[in-house]
C-alpha cells in the first residue's frame, strides 16, 4: 500500500494560502480520501501482492489515481504542493485550518504540554509518501525493518522532500526540515531501540511489545471503549498504567503502538468486511 500526503495551497492577490477546513472536509467527500491535520489530502493505494509484475500495475494505477486527485483539487481552486512542506505556512496558519477530528482535538492540546513547539511540525507541517509491506511472519517484519532502517537517509530524502525553506521564514534551512522537527520526538522517534535490542523476529516482538506497554499516551478509550480521555498536564499515562486500571483493551494497546513515532512503524492492517466495516487482518510495516 502506497500512501501519499499532499500539501495544497492557492494563489490569493499576493498571498499564499492552504485551504480552511471546511473545504478540505469537501475534498474528502469527493474523492473519498483520507485528511491529515490542516491543508494536507492523503491518497491511500489499493493493496496488491509483492512482485515485479503487481508492482508495475500499482505505479501504474496511482499515477491515474493522482492525476484524478489533481484535477478535482484544481477545480476546487487549489494546487498540489509537490514538496513535503509548504514554505508559508506557519503553526498559526495551521492552527487556525485544523480539520474536524475528535482523535485530532483531544491530541493537539496534550502535544503542546508534553513536546518542545518544533515538534508540532509534524502533524501541522509536514507531509511525505509511505509504502507499507505486510510481513508473512515475525522474521520477515524484522529483516524489513533492517532494510527500511539501513534506507532511511535515502527515503527521507525521496519521500520527505523540501526546498528548505519554512514556515514563511525566508532563510533558508541547511538541515532536513522534517528530520528537525522529528528530533523533539526523543526515543520515541527514529530508530526504535526495540529494534536495536534484537537480533531476530521473535526478540523484536517482545521488544516492541514490552516499548508499547511504556509509551507515554496523549489519550486513552475510557471503559466505554468510545470515550476520549486526555492525558492531563504532568500526567504519565501508558498502557501499563491502563492495564492496572483495567483498560488493557486491544483498543488501548493498538493506540499507545501509534504514539511510537519511530522512522519504520509497526501499524495493524485493516480489510474491509462485506458490510463495509474495517476488521483487524494482521501487522504491517510502514
Amino acid at each position: 500500500v502506497v500512501e501519499v500526503e499532499m500539501p495544497l495551497y492557492a494563489v490569493r492577490g499576493d498571498q499564499i494560502t492552504i485551504p480552511p477546513a471546511n473545504d478540505m472536509v469537501a475534498l474528502r467527500n469527493k474523492l473519498g480520501a483520507q485528511l491529515e491535520a490542516s491543508g494536507v489530502i492523503e491518497y491511500n493505494s489499493e493493496a496488491m501482492p509483492w512482485n515485479v509484475h503487481s508492482i508495475a500495475l500499482l505505479a501504474g494505477q496511482i499515477k491515474r489515481d493522482l492525476k484524478v486527485y489533481d484535477e478535482t483539487i484544481a477545480r476546487y481552486g487549489y494546487t498540489v504542493c509537490h514538496s513535503g512542506q509548504l514554505a508559508t505556512t506557519t503553526l498559526e496558519g495551521a492552527i487556525k485550518n485544523i480539520v474536524p477530528n475528535p482523535r485530532l482535538a483531544t491530541l493537539m492540546p496534550v502535544f503542546e504540554h508534553v513536546y518542545p513547539q518544533r515538534a508540532m511540525g509534524i502533524p501541522l507541517l509536514t507531509a511525505g509518501v509511505q509504502v507499507s509491506f505486510s510481513p508473512p511472519d515475525l522474521e520477515a517484519l524484522f529483516r524489513m525493518q533492517g532494510r527500511a532502517y539501513a534506507l532511511t537517509p535515502l527515503l527521507l530524502a525521496a519521500m520527505n522532500s523540501s526546498y528548505g525553506f519554512a514556515e514563511n521564514d525566508p532563510v533558508r534551512r541547511d538541515y532536513h526540515l522534517r528530520g528537525h522537527y522529528y528530533d523533539a520526538f526523543g526515543k520515541r522517534g527514529g530508530i526504535a531501540e526495540s529494534f536495536l535490542q534484537s537480533a531476530n523476529g521473535q526478540e523484536f516482538a517482545a521488544h516492541h511489545t514490552a516499548a508499547v506497554f511504556d509509551t507515554p499516551m496523549f489519550f486513552y478509550y475510557g471503559a466505554d471503549g468510545e470515550t476520549l480521555v486526555p492525558v492531563q498536564k504532568d500526567q504519565r499515562v501508558t498502557f501499563r498504567c491502563l492495564a492496572e486500571a483495567g483498560l488493557n483493551t486491544r483498543k488501548n494497546f493498538w493506540l499507545a503502538e501509534s504514539f511510537c513515532y519511530h522512522d519504520v512503524k509497526v501499524c495493524n492492517l485493516y480489510q474491509d468486511d462485506p458490510d463495509g466495516t474495517k476488521v483487524f487482518a494482521g501487522k504491517r510495516v510502514e
